[in-house]
């Protein structure tokens, strides 16, 4: 139970802004319920990303909804995914060798390449909110939940599935606590997001669509971050986050776009 609260404790200071000033000691077992409880995380955002929506959409019109969704996202996790989002940008598309992106990746500076597509990520995540407030906005409001859910669940996937691209960093770090007790746990966390999408989607194409994305592009990232730099890294575990979320929200832009068509 204590190693159980310590990895909650440990997911919360590691992956969002939430004010944990306690000193949680990193073991072997606070660090794999860390791992277990990086979805918990998200299940927390979508909370309030739902409650800021329901609150506000009577008052509000959808583009200032969307821009104050988007906006809490970053600020909840401190913009550490979009960090990490930046310097994959710089990085991947650099068009340098595998060395010279591990240095990009490392470099405290923004480069013309991270302005760039986090300008594009910014402005097409509000555009994506905003279609589907108008076109589906009660699959919306229980997608709101799911998403976060989802995209932190993704992170134990690439661990699972992944190798780190150099012996330091935050994936070199985390892969040696992913045991068998994380795998299970990751299983357990997907029949949840498949029942919690069954039940509240009440769209078996939709739901099946849905989870098939939520398993295929953390695989498909890992094969994209192998090729580039060697293996994943923290930065690339960001970036994912970020990425996955756009990818996301278009796959269900599409789809409610071709059903009310």
């Amino acid at each position: 139970m204590k190693h159980g609260l310590n990895g909650l404790l440990l997911a919360f200071q590691f992956l969002t802004t939430v004010p944990i000033t306690r000193q949680i000691p990193w073991t072997a077992r606070s660090a794999r319920w860390s791992i277990v409880c990086y979805p918990l995380t998200g299940l927390v955002l979508g909370g309030l990303l739902v409650s800021l929506y329901l609150l506000l959409s009577p008052f509000l019109s959808p583009l200032v909804l969307a821009a104050l969704l988007v906006t809490l996202s970053i600020f909840y996790s401190g913009g550490l995914h979009l960090d990490g989002w930046m310097d994959v940008s710089d990085a991947f598309l650099s068009r340098r060798d595998r060395e010279t992106k591990l240095i990009i990746l490392k470099d405290s500076r923004v480069g013309a390449f991270a302005v760039m597509t986090t300008i594009l990520l910014i402005g097409w995540k509000v555009l994506l909110l905003m279609e589907l407030i108008a076109l589906a906005p009660r699959e919306f409001t229980w997608l709101l939940l799911l998403v976060p859910v989802c995209l932190r669940w993704m992170i134990i996937v690439q661990l699972i599935y992944g190798k780190a691209a150099s012996d330091q960093g935050m994936a070199a770090s985390l892969l040696p606590h992913v045991t068998t007790h994380v795998k299970n746990a990751s299983r357990v966390w997907f029949l949840f997001i498949a029942g919690a999408c069954f039940l509240l989607l009440q769209n078996v194409i939709l739901t099946l669509c849905f989870l098939l994305m939520i398993w295929l592009f953390p695989l498909f990232w890992l094969r994209v971050c192998k090729r580039e730099i060697g293996g994943m890294s923290g930065d690339t575990i960001g970036a994912s986050i970020e990425g996955g979320e756009l990818f996301l929200w278009g796959i269900m832009w599409t789809f409610f776009l071709s059903v009310t068509a």
